[in-house]
């Protein structure tokens, strides 16, 4: 990996195999020559699933991840969206409603979606007819990058995958805040959970491991 610049508008861009990334505070990567935005564990109809085993949380939550894609799209004029795994969240969440908003969105969107299939998403073995997805296997190679769910290390490929939802404890005295963050090894990176509502797991330093926390308008390098 090169080098890595902080802009002032809250993005950092890193250069990996040669390719320049933009890591955006939407929690997605923007890769400019592909026109491409890659997100990761969107988790569609989580919210439903919960409350189908009674838990009641609030709507509104899926309509705001897809607004927050379609914005990111947008203002970067991105080609193609990828999903690198758990677009859904399991087959009990996708009720009517939910499949109806999914369909209106991905029917609108000024982008090709593909999803590359994560362990969610294997539970429903392909996208609703409905929407407007593309549904492929892992890994899906887009050189010099091996896109897939699994932070496994790729023998063709510098891994970009999800999974493992990453945060980063920043500490100040007495005080820690827990943040998602992007996590950059050798040869495998792993971007943080697009939903909110999800468990991350910490991240811990290493060689040749770059960390970046997400606030709500800035991605940070940490130095840790």
């Amino acid at each position: 990996m090169n080098a890595t610049d902080t802009e002032n508008t809250g993005r950092v861009r890193t250069t990996i195999e040669g390719e320049e990334l933009v890591l955006l505070p939407q929690r997605v990567a923007w890769w400019p020559r592909r026109k491409m935005v890659l997100a990761a564990d969107v988790h569609v109809g989580k919210e439903a699933t919960f409350r189908r085993h009674g838990v009641p949380l609030p709507e509104g939550g899926l309509h705001e991840r897809l607004e927050r894609l379609t914005d990111c799209v947008g203002t970067l004029q991105a080609e193609t969206l990828v999903i690198l795994g758990d677009f859904i969240h399991a087959p009990v969440g996708l009720t009517r409603s939910v499949i109806d908003t999914v369909t209106t969105w991905s029917n609108r969107l000024s982008a090709r979606i593909v999803v590359v299939e994560g362990n969610h998403d294997r539970q429903l073995r392909g996208a609703p007819s409905d929407w407007d997805v593309e549904w492929r296997r892992p890994p899906l190679k887009v050189d010099p990058f091996s896109l897939q769910h699994d932070p496994a290390v790729a023998a063709d490929g510098y891994v970009l995958a999800g999974h493992l939802h990453p945060t980063v404890d920043l500490r100040q005295g007495g005080d820690r805040l827990r943040l998602p963050c992007f996590r950059f090894d050798s040869d495998v990176g792993v971007l943080p959970a697009f939903t909110p509502f999800s468990n991350g797991i910490r991240q811990q330093p290493g060689n040749d491991r770059r960390l970046y926390a997400i606030t709500e308008h800035e991605v940070l390098s940490v130095h840790v």
